[in-house]
């Protein structure tokens, strides 16, 4: 943890308070360390101590890695550290190796399928896209104080769906974000939208993880069929993180639509 230590933000409340609750969870461990996930800035490396007799991980650390190391090297590091650590990993959508660790036996499993308190489903719309229908539901959302996300499948589709937004909705404010601009400009968009800056965030499925803005409860997707399920159902997990009803709408071309696609998107309406 040494070489570790010095990318760890221990000095931000939010982590230092989650390490607090961990020792309450688990009174007899002299020493927690957790990674947690940050706002749009990969995962967090918070410990105060060299020991681990437990390991908790988020499982996006997985996918994206930490500060710039992979999770291989991490997960090794804190083996040679920590070789008799019990180690859970905690996912909302599991990777598929993960998943079949866990269908096959080899790792345990438990399902918390009991919600956060006050959460409610997600409402979930399936449609070909409509103007009116867009329109509609950002202005909606910003009558009742909140914002919205609207979801590209490709960089290339931003700028022309930003100029439909221009022509719909020309009284909101409309923010990018995507994978091709600078690392700073991205996370002062993101954090000027957390914020409240802006009514609209643009954005690629680059929001589908580590991002929560409790008033931003609407989220438009455009050519859904081109997302897999497991990215609709994370992006879907956006929006309705506070109290506020949550509300998406996965717009489709009819034309490019076959059975399959539309029996994988029912799916997530049918289980909001």
């Amino acid at each position: 943890l040494t070489a570790l230590e010095p990318l760890a933000p221990l000095h931000q409340p939010h982590n230092l308070a989650g390490v607090r609750a961990a020792r309450t969870l688990f009174p007899k461990a002299p020493q927690i360390g957790c990674f947690d996930t940050a706002f749009h800035r990969g995962h967090a490396f918070v410990a105060d101590a060299y020991g681990l007799p437990r390991e908790l991980y988020d499982e996006g650390l997985r996918r994206y890695g930490f500060h710039g190391l992979s999770y291989e090297y991490v997960s090794a590091r804190l083996a040679e550290i920590a070789p008799g650590a019990h180690r859970l990993t905690l996912t909302a959508t599991p990777i598929p190796r993960t998943l079949q660790l866990a269908m096959v036996g080899v790792e345990e499993v438990s399902v918390l399928a009991t919600p956060p308190g006050r959460r409610r489903p997600i409402r979930t719309f399936v449609a070909p896209y409509d103007a009116a229908t867009a329109r509609a539901a950002l202005l909606r959302e910003r009558r009742r104080g909140g914002q919205s996300f609207v979801v590209v499948p490709r960089i290339a589709d931003i700028e022309p769906l930003k100029a439909e937004l221009a022509r719909i909705v020309p009284e909101l404010r409309v923010s990018v974000a995507h994978g091709e601009l600078a690392p700073e400009e991205v996370d002062e968009t993101m954090v000027g939208f957390a914020a409240g800056d802006g009514d609209v965030l643009l954005a690629t499925n680059i929001i589908e993880s580590g991002l929560d803005v409790p008033r931003a409860n609407t989220m438009l997707i455009s050519r859904a069929d081109l997302f897999g399920l497991a990215q609709l159902h994370q992006l879907r997990g956006r929006v309705g993180r506070g109290r506020a009803q949550g509300v998406a709408y996965l717009f489709t071309d009819p034309e490019q639509e076959s059975e399959a696609t539309r029996e994988r998107l029912a799916t997530l309406v049918a289980f909001d």
